[in-house]
């Protein structure tokens, strides 16, 4: 696929956050609590923007790619 796996550079920067807590959970080096008491309301409402907008962007993207003929056997 050629093009930017985002929507837009500065949510760059939530991709590689959800990776680094997701990763930090997983491996024992915090608990799920302890990520999520680092957070607000508010911040959560922008983290789900950011992902939704983010997760639509990468599905439309793949589908241009394959409609353009671009994944082929």
């Amino acid at each position: 696929m050629t093009g930017d796996v985002v929507p837009r550079s500065a949510l760059r920067g939530i991709v590689e956050e959800l990776v680094e807590n997701r990763n930090r959970i997983a491996h024992g080096t915090d608990s799920a609590a302890d990520v999520g008491r680092r957070y607000t309301y508010r911040d959560l409402e922008r983290i789900y923007s950011d992902v939704n907008e983010t997760g639509t962007h990468v599905i439309f993207a793949l589908e241009e790619h394959v409609l353009s003929g671009g994944f082929r056997r």
